[in-house]
């Protein structure tokens, strides 16, 4: 629990204000839903509910989505709103899109902000508050499912979602995150067309249909951290490899891939450490999910890809195979 300090909703430029918040009317434009969270680090994070983080007793699932690399938590609320739609779940699911912001994105004051790359992997904050994002999420995390007082007493399912560089963010956090203090409520973690993955041992495959093997030198930093379990930021020393292991290993993922996210462009990770997992989005999903395979334990995951879909987030949380994880 937060203690004292709670969660504090500020009502600033955006943020929700008179009926759109009402309790039987979920908010589902981001230019009317963004409020601010007071964290007990002492500092703000940026995000977007189509409820009030306030009890409920309708609430019985919680959809908690990442933005990618542009940072645009606003338009992935969105598009999680519209997949609840879909599935006639929005009355009785929170949706939750957190910003994490950079310095590009000009903070406001006491505002958490990361670098552009950190605030993927659980990075501390470039503020002089010096917080992981994945401390950060932990933070939410007991706010939704406390493991006492619960807000939301029908709650049943969290389910963590992200795409593209907010999936890499997700396979990061699943194997490194505290997740949710109730054990009563089932937590889900959904990453779909990441750049890369976190392997945790030396052995990659490329081409697709070659063995798993250490590769040959030329890339020495293949796997460290964010790609391996070398070098592994302060978040995650504190939880170590054993325990990242057994995380990543037995706790309820899914991995989609967009058949058709076969391109390689700006957006695609090309460094070497990369590279090694393969020659773009999808070939990168196939080898993990074939890796995955390698360890007898690793019984926790579960992998689909996704015809006609290419790179995009909107249509991968629109899709069937995500709203099932998601609102069923």
């Amino acid at each position: 629990m937060l203690g004292g300090i709670g969660f504090l909703v500020a009502v600033l430029g955006l943020a929700c204000s008179g009926p759109v918040l009402a309790r039987d009317l979920p908010c589902g434009k981001a230019a009317a839903c963004g409020d601010w969270l007071a964290l007990s680090t002492g500092g703000l994070l940026r995000y977007y509910g189509s409820l009030p983080l306030e009890r409920s007793e309708t609430v019985d699932r919680v959809v908690i989505v990442i933005h990618g690399n542009g940072r645009n938590a606003d338009d992935y609320f969105e598009h999680a709103v519209a997949a609840a739609r879909l599935d006639e779940r929005l009355d009785t699911t929170l949706i939750l899109a957190p910003n994490y912001r950079t310095r590009n994105d000009q903070p406001r004051t006491g505002e958490h902000y990361w670098g552009s790359g950190g605030w993927k992997i659980g990075d501390r904050s470039r503020d002089r508050l010096r917080v992981s994002s994945f401390a950060v999420m932990d933070e939410l995390l007991r706010r939704v499912c406390p493991a006492q007082a619960t807000p939301f007493p029908k709650l049943r399912v969290v389910t963590l979602a992200g795409h593209s560089a907010g999936a890499q963010f997700v396979n990061r956090y699943l194997a490194g995150g505290k997740g949710c203090p109730d054990p009563a409520v089932e937590v889900r973690f959904l990453v779909m067309n990441p750049s890369s993955y976190l392997y945790v041992d030396g052995r990659r495959r490329r081409p697709t249909s070659g063995p798993f093997v250490i590769p040959p030198t030329g890339c020495p930093g293949y796997d460290d951290y964010k790609y391996g379990l070398g070098n592994l930021n302060r978040y995650m020393r504190g939880v170590g490899p054993a325990e990242i292991r057994r995380r990543l290993f037995t706790r309820r993922s899914w991995y989609l891939a967009g058949q058709a996210d076969t391109r390689a462009g700006r957006s695609l990770d090309q460094r070497c450490e990369a590279a090694l997992q393969g020659e773009h989005r999808l070939a990168r999903y196939l080898n993990y999910r074939d890796y995955a395979r390698l360890f007898p334990g690793w019984n926790g995951a579960q992998h689909a890809s996704v015809p006609g879909i290419g790179h995009s987030g909107r249509e991968m949380l629109a899709s069937e195979p995500a709203r099932r994880v998601m609102f069923r």
